[in-house]
């Protein structure tokens, strides 16, 4: 096996660290031949003597952002019969995916503004340090081959047992129930068998007077009818909508352009001229877990 940790935050590889106690003994069949940076010390060098087909399994988590990942992905993939991209940032982009909407200079722009740093600099007089060329944030897939896919920020510590206990019968391409966020909602109309009034307002936050109703129907903006639903809808159980972290269900195309489809529908038209002010970036909320249609910097 190998572990990467690309372009990502490292909570999905604390997510693994939680269920070690209960996948330890999954672990007694497999060798970890490279890890970075978790299980091991493995240096970048070492994965070019490991021969191309030799590791079974990798598992990556994070996107593509930086030219230095893109290397390192492009040489796991050769070496690996299986990827498996664990993680909204793998699978989707995640929030880093934002960056699509702005252009590399914009970014580094804003971030270091007039103490921008070298591309490369020589320390002590002989070490040369080279920054990686920064990326618009990809998903994995659109890079190398993916074979599995494991979405949520992070997955669900249950979710992570079952994969590591399924490592070598794995068949589906998607591991997930294959159902939506409102599947599991308590406030679901769908599952009350309700029939709901369209909203005449918008709401930020949830109110007291909103026990119980379907929060996109209450005009609070919510993603869980195109949202992967493995989460279990723990957001909406302490009455916070949810935001999409674990990306939109793989039929939905463009998650954005589903959710205008939806608000067109359920919001009058006093409610939707309200949604347009209380919202300055629309692109940025419907896009928040998933990289957008756009491909940085050509909005």
């Amino acid at each position: 096996m190998a572990f990467y940790l690309a372009s990502g935050c490292m909570g999905c590889e604390m997510a693994v660290v939680d269920s070690l106690h209960r996948i330890f003994d999954g672990f007694e069949s497999f060798e970890i031949v490279w890890s970075v940076p978790m299980f091991t010390s493995s240096r970048y060098d070492e994965l070019d003597s490991i021969p191309d087909g030799h590791i079974d399994v990798t598992i990556i988590e994070g996107g593509v952002g930086t030219g230095e990942v893109k290397d390192i992905v492009t040489k796991l993939r050769k070496k690996s019969k299986k990827i498996i991209a664990l993680g909204t940032c793998a699978v989707f982009g995640g929030v880093p995916a934002l960056a699509a909407f702005h252009t590399v200079d914009e970014i580094t722009g804003e971030v270091f503004s007039k103490t921008r740093p070298e591309k490369q600099v020589v320390h002590d007089g002989k070490y040369i340090l080279k920054l990686p060329e920064m990326e618009i944030q990809k998903p994995l897939d659109e890079v190398v081959g993916v074979d599995h896919y494991l979405p949520g920020c992070p997955p669900k510590p249950e979710v992570i047992v079952d994969l590591f206990s399924n490592l070598k019968n794995l068949k589906e391409k998607w591991i997930i129930s294959g159902k939506s966020v409102c599947s599991f909602c308590p406030r679901s109309p769908v599952n009350s068998g309700e029939t709901q009034a369209s909203a005449s307002d918008v709401e930020r936050v949830v109110s007291e007077s909103e026990e119980n109703a379907c929060l996109l129907y209450e005009g609070v903006l919510c993603s869980g009818f195109i949202t992967i639903g493995d989460c279990g809808a723990d957001c909406l159980k302490i009455d916070v909508p949810c935001r999409g972290c674990y990306g939109p269900l793989p039929d939905v195309e463009d998650a954005g352009g589903k959710m205008i489809d939806v608000l067109s529908i359920v919001l009058t038209d006093e409610a939707a001229e309200a949604l347009l002010s209380e919202y300055r970036e629309f692109g940025k909320i419907f896009y928040i877990y998933r990289r957008s249609l756009l491909k940085g910097g050509e909005p």
